[in-house]
């Protein structure tokens, strides 16, 4: 594999731009030349005319463009240019397709694309380029197409542009399309490659619920219009501005262990965000926030990964808010990339990238691509020192640690109103769920019962004469029987068997997934283990348990009713007994 970078200012033809390229692939005519053009011009109608030019001047090009807001050269920020890498292939075959979705939805597409991917023995990469249309959703294309096969990696990026009123578009030697999705499959047994990506955003402040989403598009985030996030805690307006003032904190999520960030593009006027992504309802999410240090890290840790893979080019596909985020600075993420090898590519609107089996949508991302043939040659180049601009050290670090301090005080007010939630919830003497957590947990069983046909049982438990025993003996040792007697329960209760303190002396079990017999097996077993315990110095310690089974009609205050009258049965049978109530009036 051998690359030629070149910057061209205009779409105006310049034979000797490509003098070194044109004789290189005179003297390797076998070689396929492949061309990527990130076109950051607005004459669109003049990207064809330059793929006619190409086509000339190397005959069997393999074309694969896309508009752009940004191009890279040789690891640097080229702005408003048209970046063209060419790259010659000594045994690896390159295809391009594009998929237009007027004729097919994005998924039909994506079937098309997983059965040309998988009826070729070799393939090894696929590249998707997509152009950011509305209505067009390449999530649809990627579910059909991570169905191929999973050896396969894939990667790629959304078109960028620089004008907002203009259109994003994608190319290949044929045509043009703002409507289409771009394939490159490369294949054979010596092509080789190499992804990492870089995100460096971290999460900000209190989490947050997905409550209403349709595809890209966020309704509501904790039953509020998305858009009050950015106004209440960045005092962001929903205006011409919002776009560029809300770029650099997206919303950050994690999808199968994987940090995933989501860029609100747009806001309507009633406060719908349109993402760069999409989300799902029930979604955990938070504001999100550039951090420069983690970043670096990041980009680091990437460039040291395709370093060793001794790459012989390298695409990058960075999103436009790392762009914005860097201002003047930008060099400072992608040169490192271009000590490696010649460095190229372009700011976009979304990065893909296959990670195991899942094709991951991401924003605020820079994805770096490593491509050779053949096994590397020599020694992988030496790891570079991190390089930091000086200036980050001032208006930049103090962010930065009025950042971190505002995590920690979020931290610390997450656990205490954890830990308030909880106290709420437990009864404080005996540590066990107290009534209203145990009145939630009913209401629960029962509408899941209700759902399902399963039947769920109640149990009420009393302490046998428990008020002699703070009569005679004190409430300090009865707060200690009380005590004893919920860590027995404690051990007869899981996940479908829910106990807790009722109120004074009385104990409520909830239990489902049981028959009637596993039941009273269970209410007996935990009166022997009770009346077996020491409660010195009270002499021997028993209770009565009364139990219901629900049925179809009852409701949660039916139960409490019936299950109170099978405790005043098992008492009036003589107490130290199980009393199974039934559904009839007792």
């Amino acid at each position: 594999m051998k690359q030629f970078l070149y910057e061209i200012a205009s779409e105006r033809k310049a034979d000797n731009v490509f003098l070194d390229a044109r004789k290189f692939a005179a003297e390797h005519k076998d070689w396929l030349p492949v061309a990527h053009i990130y076109y950051g011009c607005t004459q669109l109608d003049k990207a064809m005319e330059m793929v006619s030019y190409l086509k000339e001047l190397f005959p069997g090009i393999i074309v694969a463009g896309t508009s752009s807001c940004g191009e890279i050269k040789d690891g640097h920020l080229t702005d408003r240019s048209i970046q063209l890498t060419l790259s010659f292939f000594e045994n690896t075959k390159v295809e391009t397709i594009i998929f237009d979705c007027r004729d097919k939805s994005e998924y039909d597409n994506g079937i098309l694309m997983k059965e040309k991917v998988d009826s070729i023995p070799d393939a090894k990469a696929v590249e998707v380029l997509f152009p950011t249309h509305a209505g067009l959703h390449v999530q649809k294309f990627f579910d059909a197409l991570e169905l191929c096969n999973e050896s396969v990696a894939v990667f790629g990026a959304a078109a960028g542009k620089y004008e907002y009123d203009s259109d994003t578009f994608v190319f290949n030697e044929e045509g043009i399309s703002v409507y289409g999705i771009l394939c490159v499959i490369y294949s054979g047994e010596d092509f080789h490659i190499n992804i990492s990506y870089a995100l460096g955003w971290k999460e900000l402040g209190h989490s947050m619920t997905v409550t209403r989403i349709e595809s890209d598009r966020l309704y509501e985030l904790d039953g509020e219009p998305a858009f009050n996030v950015y106004k209440k805690y960045l005092k962001i307006q929903n205006d011409s501005s919002f776009s560029r003032n809300a770029l650099e904190f997206p919303l950050m999520y994690r999808e199968y262990g994987v940090d995933v960030a989501r860029i609100p593009l747009k806001c309507t006027p009633d406060g719908t965000l349109i993402l760069g992504g999409e989300l799902n309802n029930g979604d955990t999410v938070r504001l999100g926030y550039g951090d420069p240090g983690a970043i670096l890290d990041n980009v680091y840790e990437a460039q040291d990964r395709i370093r060793l893979f001794q790459p012989q080019g390298i695409f990058l596909y960075s999103c436009m808010t790392r762009k914005g985020f860097w201002g003047d600075d930008i060099d400072i993420e992608i040169s490192p990339f271009d000590k490696v090898a010649h460095t190229s590519g372009f700011y976009t609107f979304g990065e893909y990238l296959r990670i195991g089996t899942k094709i991951y949508v991401h924003n605020a991302t820079l994805i770096a691509i490593g491509m050779r043939e053949k096994s590397p040659v020599g020694i992988p180049v030496m790891a570079l020192p991190r390089l930091i601009e000086k200036r980050m050290s001032g208006e930049i670090s103090m962010v930065e640690r009025l950042v971190n301090f505002i995590q920690a005080t979020t931290g610390e007010l997450e656990k205490l109103n954890h830990s308030l939630a909880k106290k709420a919830l437990t009864d404080d003497l005996t540590r066990m769920n107290n009534r209203r957590r145990i009145e939630e947990v009913m209401e629960d069983f029962v509408e899941e019962s209700k759902c399902d046909n399963d039947p769920i049982y109640v149990f009420l438990m009393d302490i046998d004469y428990f008020k002699r025993v703070n009569d005679t003996y004190g409430h300090e040792t009865g707060d200690k029987v009380l005590r004893k007697v919920a860590s027995v329960l404690k051990k007869h209760m899981h996940e479908d068997c829910m106990s807790g303190r009722w109120g004074g002396e009385e104990f409520m079990i909830v239990a489902r997934h049981i028959t009637k017999t596993m039941a009273l097996d269970l209410a007996e077993t935990i009166r022997k283990d009770i009346s077996e315990v020491s409660y010195d110095p009270v002499p021997k310690l028993t209770v009565s348990i009364g139990i219901v089974e629900m049925v179809p009609t009852d409701t949660v205050l039916d139960l409490y009713r019936r299950v109170d009258k099978a405790l005043y049965q098992a008492k009036k049978a003589g107490r130290d007994c199980v009393y199974f109530g039934t559904s009839d009036k007792e």
